[in-house]
This record gives structure tokens, C-alpha cells and sequence, in this order.
């Protein structure tokens, strides 16, 4: 069966990356064998420490793809386009939370920071919305971004609903 597909999407620097760090803490807690997919737009360089990608490894991620304008890296423990082609690469997990590919066809939370607009308030998968404060005009549920427990299960219940993004 393949992997469960849940996106972390929202504007550059709202906390998307350190959201991704907690969640993971969290779903390894219950066992969950997690993969993290990461979009990023501007290019980057490949697994320093402090980077992005690094930072999901350190966390947990049994395995991170990191896909930029004309490179793409595939971080994994033991050995050694279209996101929806990358998921098999994971290997063995049983979900894959992506981060950033706003326009991706899969469930997702955006992190907000509760000013300007939501970057995916008319997409028909955004299911729930976290961040500091609730944004004025919020069309799925929101919750404060220290309710880690209760946004995996949010995640968790979309699966459960048949959200697959698939």
C-alpha cells in the first residue's frame, strides 16, 4: 500500500519547517514511520547542518527529499519534476508529510501567522489551518500551533476519512 501523503503548506517563513520537526517528534511517539518530502523554490545546497533538510533528519525522518529548480536530493537512512513520482523513493514509510507544494493535490495544513491572506484558502484540500493566532477568515478548522497532539490528529483523521490525496 503506498504512503499517506499529508502536505505543510503556508508563505515562506510562517514556520512550516519547525511545524514538520514537531509533528514528526509527535507521529514517532505513536510509532508512526514518517518520510518528509520539502519543496524548495530558491535552489539549495545539499544536507548542512542547520539546513532544512538536516533539521527534518534530526528530527526523525527516516527518510527527506529535498527538490529545488534544477537539482533534487534524496536524503535516506541505510543504503543508499512530479512530487507524486518522488513518493516511492522514500522507501518504506507509512506517511509522507511534504512541505511547501501549496498547489499539490493532496490533505494539508497551512501555518499561518494570523495576518494576510491564507496561501491556500480556496484549495478543496487545506483541512485545517495553525499558527499564533486564528486568521480573520479561516474556511476549516484552526488550531494553535503548541496542539501538536491534536493537529496529527487531525492528520491522522483525514486518512482515516479517506483523504488520500491520491
Amino acid at each position: 500500500m503506498p504512503p499517506y501523503v499529508f502536505g505543510i503548506a503556508g508563505w515562506s517563513k510562517t514556520g512550516k519547517t519547525t511545524m514538520v520537526e514537531r509533528l514528526l517528534l509527535e507521529l514517532a511517539r505513536r510509532g508512526r514511520r514518517v518520510g518528509t518530502l520539502k519543496h524548495d523554490v530558491h535552489g539549495f545546497e545539499a544536507d548542512h547542518p542547520g539546513k532544512d533538510s538536516w533539521r527534518h533528519r534530526s528530527a526523525g525522518s527516516a527518510a527527506t527529499i529535498i527538490v529545488g529548480p534544477d537539482q533534487m536530493a534524496l536524503f535516506r537512512q541505510g543504503p543508499p519534476s512530479d512530487p507524486e513520482q518522488l513518493i516511492p523513493m522514500l522507501g518504506e514509510v507509512d506517511l509522507v508529510l511534504a512541505e511547501g507544494f501549496k498547489r499539490a493535490s493532496w490533505p494539508k495544513l497551512e501555518i499561518h501567522r494570523g495576518s494576510g491572506p491564507l496561501a491556500c484558502a480556496d484549495d478543496p484540500w487545506l483541512v485545517a489551518v495553525a499558527g499564533p493566532e486564528q486568521p480573520r477568515s479561516c474556511p476549516v478548522p484552526w488550531y494553535h500551533w503548541d496542539e501538536i497532539a491534536e493537529i496529527v490528529n487531525v492528520i491522522e483523521n483525514a486518512r482515516s476519512l479517506g483523504l488520500a490525496g491520491r
